[in-house]
Formats: structure tokens, sequence, C-alpha cells
């Protein structure tokens, strides 16, 4: 079977894209099933027939959480019978050729709110919501109508994470704020400890995604986990059953997120009983500042660290010279300075005191 697979270019490259495709990748290989990318920045001009061929089935995995407002983004798969299989995206369009494979994020948003309300946190706000993300349009509707908020108690994201934590800085004081996604919450944790406010002593600070730097970061942070790499999995289960029906069958899968408590939040467990029951295509400004690309970088500098990376940056940090941690850690120095170099292209830093300056501005080394 061949599995084809489209990325929409804004998130290609991205962590979380990534981290799908290595479950989607892996999954299809335990299956000898071939991917296939259709690789266009203008997907509606692509020859369908030319990619699917003689195929008796056609149907494409879709990568995005970009907000489709454009019914000739869903006309254009079904002329051509073409059924999508959406991951991480919510459609609110009534088009029939298309699944989701999506985080349940309204379940993750009820973990959310009772763990705070039992933590006797009552003044919540929702931080750097992208309007361009159909994944945040679901946490800022459960926000509103479930968790009784209001408009103002909600950042948006409109292209700068840095003017959103001016304006969180400039509203109400809140005692606890839940926080888009893990670069979203860095970027404000450091804006507040810039300005006096401890974290978890002033403001509860709570994040979607348990990314490296979430557990890693200093301080480690509270997170609903994302688990992409399982939605990837899942993603090719589903197009594999979606392939093997007739035409007009649809399907929803929902993966349960998890809620992670550490530093952020104090630490602070609690029993969570009570559940809480729940009833134009935009461009994306999520990663438009400097700010968001760094935090962005780390982490996929951090993804690929291994064990000794960790103890470089760390010997580093203390001052030690490549020949002292070539002999501490029996590799050569040839070999350390080429690791050095790897991380530091991640990040863009020109020198190894850079590079562990920005990793010890997020992590304790």
């Amino acid at each position: 079977m061949k599995v084809y697979v489209y990325i929409d270019p804004e998130y290609n490259g991205s962590v979380w894209c990534s981290q799908t495709l290595k479950g989607l990748s892996s999954e299809a290989a335990k299956r000898h099933y071939g991917v296939y990318f259709l690789e266009n920045e203008d997907i509606l001009s692509v020859n369908l027939d030319k990619v699917y061929g003689e195929e008796e089935r056609r149907v494409l995995i879709v990568l995005t959480t970009r907000v489709i407002t454009d019914g000739r983004f869903y006309d254009h798969f079904a002329k051509n019978g073409v059924s999508l299989l959406f991951v991480n995206h919510q459609s609110d369009l009534s088009a029939d050729n298309y699944s989701n494979i999506l985080v349940d994020y309204r379940e993750g948003m009820a973990e959310v709110i009772r763990y705070l309300s039992a933590c006797n946190k009552e003044s919540t706000a929702l931080f750097a919501i992208n309007p361009a993300s159909s994944t945040d349009q679901i946490k800022k509707e459960y926000f509103l109508s479930v968790a009784l908020k209001s408009e103002n108690d909600i950042i948006y994201n409109n292209g700068s994470l840095d003017e959103c934590c001016e304006k969180f800085g400039k509203g109400e004081k809140y005692d606890s704020v839940i926080c888009a996604n893990d670069v979203a919450a860095y970027c404000l944790m450091n804006y507040l400890r810039k300005k006096g406010i401890s974290i978890p002593g002033d403001i509860y600070v709570v994040s979607f995604g348990d990314s490296l730097l979430s557990q890693l970061g200093s301080p480690s942070l509270t997170t609903i986990s994302v688990d992409h790499t399982r939605l990837g999995r899942q993603a090719l289960h589903a197009y594999s059953y979606l392939y093997k029906r007739s035409n007009g069958i649809r399907t929803s899968v929902y993966v349960t997120p998890v809620l992670n408590v550490r530093e952020s939040t104090d630490n602070r467990k609690v029993s969570l009983k009570e559940r809480v029951t729940v009833g134009t295509t935009v461009n994306d400004p999520m990663y438009s500042d400097a700010t968001a690309k760094r935090i962005l970088n780390l982490e996929t500098m951090l993804a690929s660290c291994d064990e000794n990376d960790f103890k470089i940056l760390k010997s580093i940090n203390e001052g030690k010279t490549y020949s002292t941690i070539s002999e501490e850690l029996f590799m050569s120095e040839k070999t350390v300075s080429y690791r050095v170099s790897c991380m530091r292209s991640i990040l863009g830093c020109s020198t190894k005191e850079e590079l562990c300056e920005i990793v010890s501005e997020h992590i304790n080394l």
C-alpha cells in the first residue's frame, strides 16, 4: 500500500510535524507500506490524477493546524475522489471528504481547569491563542463556554509573543495562566521573571505540549502532554481503515492527553475526582518573531542531543576546555568540537559561550 502525505508549508520542519512523521513512518515500516509526499507550495495546483494514477482508493494525510475556511480546498480533492485525513486539525466546514486524528484538546482543557481549581487558583488567563490555529480555537471555545471566562481573559498571538507578554503584563493580575504551547509558556515565564514575578510563588503556569524543554527547563513546566508520535501512528491506522472501506466513510480519532505536574505549579499533586462535562485561509503568525524562533530552535537542539551532549554543555558551562572534556568523556577533542558545532548551528550561535548562555537561560546546567 502507498501512503500519501501532504504537509502544510507553514508547518514543514516544525517539532510537532517531525514527531508525527516519526510515528507515521515507523508504523508504515512495520506494515511495509511506502510513504510518498506531495511537495508543492500550491497544493490546489497538483494534478491528482497523475499522483494517484490507477489507485482504487484515494486517501491523503494532511498535516496542518491552520484554520481553513476556503471551501475550494475541500472541493479540489472531492472532485478528484480524494478523502482527506487531517492530523492535528479540526474543520468546522460541512465537507464530506475529511476525517480527523486529533488530540482531545477539550479534555485537555477540562483537565487543566480541574487541576487549577483544585489548587484554589480561580483567576486564570489564556495566553498566546493563535487565531490561525484550529486547535487553539478549541482551547478558546472551552475556556469561554465551559470555564465561564471572558474575552478579556484571553491574550491573542497576532504575530509576536513579545507583544503578548507586554499585553499580559499590562492587564489584570492573575494567579494562574494556561499557555497555548510550551514556546509561549517559556516566553511568558522569561518575561515574568525579569519583572520580578515568581513562578510558581506568584502565578502558576500550565501549557500544552510536553516538549523536552518543558521537562528540562528551569523551572520545569506543568503541561498537558501532546503525544504527536502517537498521533502519527494513529494516522497510519486510520489511513489503512479508510483505504479499505468504500467512499463516504468518515472517522474521527481522539487521543487522550495527560497532565504532567512539574515545578511551574509547585509540583502540586491534587486529587481530580470530579469530571467536567464538555460540550478565507488565515496566515499563521505563530513563529514570526525572534523570541519564539529562538525557543523553537532550542527545542529542536534538545531533541537532537544525547547524554554526552548534555555532559559537554555542562562541562563548557563550568569553564572546562575541549581537551579536558575529551579526556573525561573518553572521546577525541575533534568529536567534542564537532558536537558543539552541531549544537551551535541549530541555535545560530557563533561561540560555545553563547550556546551555553542560551541553554542555561532555560535549563539549569
